[in-house]
């Protein structure tokens, strides 16, 4: 499987689509600081141990701080069948509307 990158300035056009998943990869304190509109926490080392159980019928969007682990996690979740998408830049370079 193959992932797909988009940049942060497009992340407002995912949010509130039933279609897509996003998920936060940052550190939890900092997801509960603030995060994306309808971002979901979730840490990388379940992504690392094969831990995770996302909906296979959504396209997972992932982000971190500054698009690095993100990409990380994109890869490897699409080897395990995801369809992935990577926010180049990360949750540093959003500059939209829709924080919590």
């Amino acid at each position: 499987m193959r992932f797909e990158t988009i940049s942060a300035n497009e992340l407002d056009f995912y949010i509130n689509n039933n279609n897509y998943l996003i998920v936060d990869l940052r550190e939890e304190e900092d997801y509960v600081k603030s995060h994306i509109t309808g971002a979901i926490y979730m840490d990388y080392d379940l992504i690392e141990s094969n831990s995770i159980e996302l909906p296979s019928n959504k396209i997972i969007i992932l982000y971190c701080d500054r698009g690095g682990l993100s990409l990380m996690a994109a890869k490897k979740m699409s080897v395990m069948g995801y369809r992935t998408i990577s926010v180049v830049g990360g949750f540093n370079s959003y500059h939209g509307k829709n924080l919590t």
